[in-house]
């Protein structure tokens, strides 16, 4: 592998991650998490004497995730208020309390269902003997949850530097801002980094803009257009390809040891 002289931070290398799509799979239990939240919405709505489904709460749920993560809106109370007018097509003032329970009902779900993609520890264990690793992501809406996830993820020991975007960074992706600072926390170059995620729409530019270069993992159930294209494709079945990419990227950035 290439290797970067970490004493130095004109050779020193970072290889730089986004987490959900990319590191863990947490897509897969979101039908799961949408049919807790209806429970939890469906109640309260026949608690003000409306006949509702619940189904069709999970089916509106469903497209919620999907406009919403689009719109980089990650306020879930905002999913769920806008879930209960489509649902019933009212304007039902929602109490704190039912909204805190759904989005606890939500992220519990997700926490408890998420698995690490094939491969990822072995990647890191591999990655970490060389280089500077970081994450990029976005925040998960309440202010904490997604380092908590990292955190009970498995692998957040591995990272030098996490920075969530939204949080400890002002400017959510695809926003230059969080890769700069996550440049900066790991003290490398931005030229001397490769940034790995699977949503082409905020995992490219900005990076790009600092000169970052990019790998975008492909996930069968998500199919995302964009005007910009990273260095790299990759499909999830082949993410064992993975090192040889980073090695792609970073073969004219950095010193090789002797």
């Amino acid at each position: 592998m290439v290797r970067a002289k970490k004493n130095d931070a004109n050779t020193k290398f970072g290889v730089l991650f986004d987490f959900d799509g990319t590191l863990i799979d947490s897509f897969t239990c979101r039908p799961l998490a949408h049919a807790e939240v209806a429970k939890v919405l469906t109640t309260f709505e026949r608690e003000q004497g409306l006949v509702v489904s619940e189904e069709a709460m999970v089916s509106i749920l469903s497209v919620l995730e999907d406009e919403m993560t689009v719109k980089c809106i990650y306020d879930r109370k905002i999913w769920f208020s806008e879930a209960i007018k489509r649902h019933c097509g009212l304007s039902i003032s929602m109490p704190e309390t039912i909204l805190a329970m759904a989005i606890t009902c939500y992220w519990e779900t997700i926490i408890s269902n998420s698995f690490l993609y094939p491969h990822v520890k072995e990647l890191l264990v591999y990655l970490k003997k060389t280089v500077s690793l970081g994450i990029v992501s976005d925040t998960d809406g309440p202010i904490g949850m997604k380092n908590r996830r990292i955190h009970e993820s498995g692998i957040h020991n591995f990272f030098d530097a996490i920075v969530v975007s939204g949080e400890n960074a002002n400017e959510l992706k695809p926003s230059a801002q969080p890769f700069a600072q996550i440049c900066q926390l790991l003290g490398v170059l931005p030229v001397n980094c490769v940034y790995i995620g699977d949503n082409p729409n905020v995992d490219i530019i900005g990076a790009k803009e600092l000169g970052i270069k990019t790998v975008i993992i492909k996930n069968s159930s998500v199919c995302s257009a964009t005007k910009i294209c990273p260095d790299f494709f990759l499909n999830r079945d082949s993410f064992d390809q993975i090192k040889a990419l980073i090695e792609d990227c970073l073969k004219n950035k950095v010193q090789c040891d002797s």
